[in-house]
């Protein structure tokens, strides 16, 4: 296992070449760069920018403050394919994912309110929406007018997107062949 712990600016680098890690980052923006082999990565708080190398590694978010509207994590290069890839840790249940939708927005007008506008009203773009089903939580995977990639989780099963409750991560240059439950542990 690796700690990585202490650093006090933003934009620290970190880079693991050799395979089979747990990388726990500290608070602040890091940038996470694995290498092969199964590897599992916490960036912790901070807008991180995480790229996964090869292999069947876990992007783990342990608190819905780990990637937040005002401080987004950037997941890159993931290969989310059901449980046979990639896969992402978020430490409860996902009990539904709601199809990749065109959000109609640029990523810098992803507010909670545009969001919860998006996810809750059928509006000719969006028909699906997040539910507070009992058994887990729901997770969106929303795209922008510029092309951005986003996973909308309700952490808190809510059925609405809230930023003190819920998270926003980026998954832009990732590849999304089938994001089922089986790509959330």
């Amino acid at each position: 296992d690796i700690a990585v712990t202490g650093l006090a600016t933003a934009g620290q680098t970190f880079k693991v070449k050799v395979s089979d890690f747990n990388i726990t980052a500290g608070a602040g923006e890091k940038n996470i760069t694995t290498g092969v082999g199964a590897d599992t990565i916490l960036g912790g708080t901070g807008a991180d920018v995480i790229t996964v190398g090869t292999g069947n590694d876990v992007v783990k978010y342990t608190a819905t403050t780990d990637s937040t509207v005002g401080s987004i994590d950037w997941v890159k290069d993931l290969t989310l394919n059901a449980a046979a890839a990639d896969t992402i840790d978020l430490t409860v249940t996902v009990a539904a994912v709601v199809a990749s939708q065109s959000s109609g927005l640029a990523s810098t007008g992803l507010t909670e309110t545009a969001i919860n506008g998006l996810l809750n009203v059928t509006n000719g773009t969006l028909t699906n929406k997040l539910s507070a089903a009992a058994g887990g939580l729901d997770v969106a995977i929303l795209t922008t007018t510029d092309t951005k990639t986003y996973l909308v989780v309700d952490a808190d099963d809510s059925g609405t997107f809230t930023t003190a409750a819920d998270m926003l991560i980026e998954i832009t240059g990732s590849t999304l062949t089938s994001v089922t439950t089986a790509s959330f542990v």
